[in-house]
């Protein structure tokens, strides 16, 4: 039993002494999600963090939270008795990012969602999905400084089957 942790102990520091942390960063976006409702015109934010492992060579890894919520939420007016639909998820995936100048970039991604569903005020869902994503990279010269803009897709497959479709500014440091 002591040489199985101990073999055990030694591959998970042997796997994420290649890993190393790239960038990470903030996004804010406006956009569409839904659950078991039409979709409601929402604004998003969250943040990112991406790693990279030797072994992969052009692909990244990337873990990000995400909070979405109807819009109407930020217009000044009488909340007493109001519920403002949102949702909200954590997700990994991979990235991969091919260069257009030295500059520009484009990337896409993948990723596997956990998103919580609270569209309604009696409904508290969590469900298992997909999101995938696309956009441009603007790398500001002389500086560690990431812009970028990016669309972004994602459902779950269970539950009350909640989802986005929010476009996203983000800035980001590279490491």
């Amino acid at each position: 039993m002591k040489i199985v942790i101990l073999l055990s102990l030694f591959a998970i520091t042997s796997i994420f002494g290649q890993i190393r942390l790239t960038e990470t960063g903030a996004l804010a976006g406006a956009g569409y999600i839904s659950g078991r409702s039409p979709a409601v015109f929402s604004f998003g934010s969250g943040f990112y963090v991406r790693f990279d492992d030797d072994n992969t060579g052009d692909i990244v890894y990337e873990f990000a939270a995400l909070y979405a919520q109807d819009a109407d939420r930020f217009l000044p007016e009488d909340r007493r008795g109001r519920y403002y639909p949102f949702v909200r998820g954590v997700q990994g995936g991979m990235v991969i990012e091919r260069q257009i100048t030295g500059v520009l970039s484009m990337t896409g991604s993948g990723s596997v969602l956990l998103m919580n569903d609270r569209t309604f005020s009696d409904v508290n869902e969590w469900g298992w999905g997909l999101s995938i994503s696309g956009g441009g990279r603007l790398y500001i010269e002389s500086t560690n400084v990431v812009l970028s803009a990016s669309m972004a897709y994602a459902i779950t497959m269970q539950a009350t089957s909640p989802g986005y479709r929010l476009f996203f500014i983000s800035a980001g440091y590279r490491f």
